[in-house]
């Protein structure tokens, strides 16, 4: 097929002869890693943690843009783009990471030989949309942010409105025609609901409303005006649940048990859902919930306005996933009562102690280790291992994850999180 220029009705994703070679080339490497028979065992051994049978820990490093400082992990210019159109940069970028991570954060990713296309799904907001004063210091893209307060009566409720979701069918097909022009023989094109599925079906919950009330405003609403902050959950997750209605009514087949992350952690592989492919059905799906703000609240004040609301959410899909950075080791209770619940976050400011006791023998955890020391001056692998052996040990007997993210950087020495994953991995092995 000639490659010069892609045939499609949208000139979005047309490319010059020179990117689709330099596409192909990395197509070719990405191939051949995919084809490595590692990732048959590592994608087993994600099964079975997430089927909840016996499997070692697993170890992943999350990569999106915020958990990852791409821009100071470059070597050698292995990440430097070389493309000219936005369609192929977004592409070669997918690439190179790709590769990058397979030579130099060995972790438990599983590459496949395939290239994915999300479908060109629209999802308009909650009806208001949040605004943010933002820091002039920043990070790697990340900045600190004041949220101004956009909703603050009863009144203000009424702006919350159902997303509406629309499907541009005519694009997906143009866009995965485009790639597999440019991929033929090289990668499979495989159709997705998005690049990172977790996202698409986390909860509308109080991450949101932070946004649009204010993280003071919040924290004082649950204790001075409870029955408003009542009114305004109901009120966001009702709209949530529409959204889920329009989904389900999509002619796709609606999956994200594969090779995609779930929640805050790991890889989301299942035998039970990735055997369901039929669509309109969230039964085939992970679903996801959290509320950070609530690591400054009581359990019982997080299951009174959020656990209790988050359930109407996570009860439509196959498997749940609960928790990000709030501590949950005391809050098992409550989280017993989310039926489907199979993975609980184990955050950094958790006792691990206390969440094993609590969660242990029930759930999958999914441990988050501190990315603080990436960030110091002074930085020892030594004492990196001697954390993990720790985790390692108080968590005998239960199935782990082991999860390195909201990684804003790495101080300029790449080696760093390189020796981090290797590391970890070896203790894993041992």
């Amino acid at each position: 097929m000639n490659a010069s220029v892609t045939s499609t009705p949208s000139p979005e994703f047309a490319v010059t002869k020179r990117d689709a070679q330099t596409l192909r080339e990395l197509g070719r490497r990405a191939a051949e890693i995919g084809h490595d028979p590692l990732n048959c065992e590592r994608a087993c051994l994600w099964r079975r943690l997430n089927n909840f049978e016996e499997s070692r820990p697993l170890v992943y490093i999350w990569q999106r843009v915020a958990n990852v400082p791409w821009g100071e992990l470059d070597v050698n210019g292995e990440l430097t783009l070389r493309t000219e159109t936005p369609f192929a940069r977004e592409l070669e970028t997918e690439l190179r990471q790709r590769i990058y991570r397979f030579t130099h954060l060995v972790d438990d990713s599983v590459f496949e030989p395939k290239i994915y296309c999300t479908y060109e799904i629209d999802v308009s907001s909650y009806g208001v949309e949040g605004k943010a004063e933002q820091s002039e210091l920043s990070v790697n893209d990340i900045a600190s942010q004041h949220f101004i307060k956009v909703i603050e009566t009863e009144d203000d409720l009424e702006k919350i409105t159902p997303p509406v979701l629309t499907h541009d069918a005519a694009r997906t097909a143009a866009k995965q025609a485009a790639m597999r022009g440019i991929f033929d023989g090289i990668l499979d094109v495989e159709l997705r609901l998005c690049r990172d599925n977790d996202l698409t079906f986390w909860a509308p919950a109080w991450d949101h409303l932070v946004r649009l009330m204010g993280v003071e405003e919040v924290l004082l609403g649950f204790a001075l005006n409870p029955d408003f902050m009542h009114k305004a959950i109901d009120r966001l997750m009702t709209a949530g649940l529409a959204l889920l209605d329009q989904y389900e009514a999509l002619p796709l087949p609606l999956t994200n048990a594969g090779n995609e992350t779930t929640g805050s952690g790991g890889l989301a592989f299942h035998d039970d859902l990735q055997a369901r492919q039929a669509p309109g059905n969230l039964k085939n799906l992970w679903g996801c919930a959290a509320s950070q703000i609530f690591a400054q609240g009581s359990p019982e004040m997080h299951n009174e306005f959020a656990i209790a609301y988050e359930k109407r959410w996570l009860e439509r899909f196959g498997l749940a996933y609960y928790g990000c950075c709030e501590p949950l080791h005391n809050r098992a209770d409550y989280l017993r009562t989310i039926p489907n619940l199979r993975k609980v976050s184990i955050s950094p400011w958790a006792d691990l102690d206390e969440a094993v006791a609590n969660l242990g023998r029930d759930y999958v955890l999914s441990i988050k280790v501190n990315p603080f020391a990436f960030a110091d001056t002074a930085w020892s692998l030594d004492e990196q291992r001697a954390i993990l052996k720790g985790i390692f040990e108080k968590t005998r007997g239960c199935q782990v994850e082991i999860i390195m993210k909201d990684v804003s950087t790495v101080n300029h020495q790449s080696e760093r999180l390189w020796q981090w994953a290797a590391m970890a991995r070896e203790l894993v092995l041992l």
